[in-house]
């Protein structure tokens, strides 16, 4: 009698063991994928024609070939744009798609053996799911965290957005957004001033954008190629052309107003000489 409940005792701490030591092995092997995940996760700051930032935003690797998902808010009219990986820099960028309804961008760079996200056929994200989601803070620091999805809107073929109990905070832009397995489930959403938390473009309709036909071959301008010339420039055009102004009207026509004269000139075949060689280079 009492070896069997010896017998009882071990075999159910056994199991216990088991259990455990299964439960500890499957959440290792889901952190190293979001870990491995994470890795794929990119910055991308834009610039206007001046040399200005124009805005940042989260990006990820979908591909071996260079594509990169992110916010269409932030791509479209950029001038020239760069990508910060975890170990890379890439200053050529190319823009291959742009919906603006959904706020998606697909652009293309050479990749430097980077990680990626598979965009799979995934379900569809459900109430009370756990959801992870990786992003910038403030455009310096990469982040993870957790939430729940805690409501969908549906339409005719998949909830298009879900919103998620991960708050929205300032400073923060999140990427993809993953359930507890790895696997993405949608990409985050750019949040609003009111917003309080964050919500997600279900992976369905990622697929769909993925699978449109280009519509945009825009090859941006590399921010260090300089584009910084032009700020300068036309902060030199209207300080001369005021100088001129005041000149002629101050002082009447002189070796000085023809000074102003002669670097507006020279200015402006500088700007034309850069200009012809930027366009030759692409």
């Amino acid at each position: 009698m009492m070896k069997r409940r010896e017998f009882y005792i071990f075999s159910t701490g056994l199991i216990l063991f088991f259990l455990l030591f299964t439960f500890d092995k499957l959440y290792a092997t889901n952190n190293l994928r979001l870990i491995e995940q994470k890795g794929a996760v990119v910055k991308i700051v834009t610039y206007d024609d001046s040399g200005s930032k124009k805005g940042w935003a989260t990006g990820y690797f979908i591909n071996d070939k260079g594509h990169i998902l992110t916010h269409a808010s932030v791509i479209k009219d950029a001038y020239s744009a760069e990508v910060f990986s975890d170990f890379n820099y890439y200053g050529d960028v190319e823009v291959l798609k742009i919906d603006e309804d959904r706020d998606l961008a697909l652009i293309s760079v050479k990749p430097a053996e980077e990680s990626y996200i598979v965009i799979g056929s995934e379900a569809i994200p459900e109430p009370g799911e756990k959801i992870f989601a990786i992003g910038y803070h403030f455009g310096a620091e990469k982040i993870i965290t957790e939430g729940e999805i805690i409501f969908s809107e549906s339409s005719e073929t998949a909830p298009e957005v879900f919103s998620t109990t991960i708050p929205a905070l300032p400073g923060v832009d999140y990427g993809p957004l993953l359930n507890s397995e790895g696997k993405i489930i949608g990409t985050a959403l750019p949040s609003h001033k009111n917003d309080t938390k964050v919500y997600g473009t279900n992976i369905a309709h990622i697929r769909e954008f993925l699978l449109m036909p280009q519509n945009v071959e825009k090859h941006l301008q590399h921010p260090r190629s300089r584009i910084w010339y032009k700020k300068y420039i036309k902060w030199f055009q209207v300080n001369v052309i005021g100088g001129v102004i005041s000149f002629l009207f101050l002082e009447g026509p002189g070796k000085v107003v023809n000074i102003f004269i002669a670097i507006i000139i020279i200015v402006f075949v500088i700007q034309w000489i850069i200009e012809k060689i930027n366009f030759q280079k692409k």
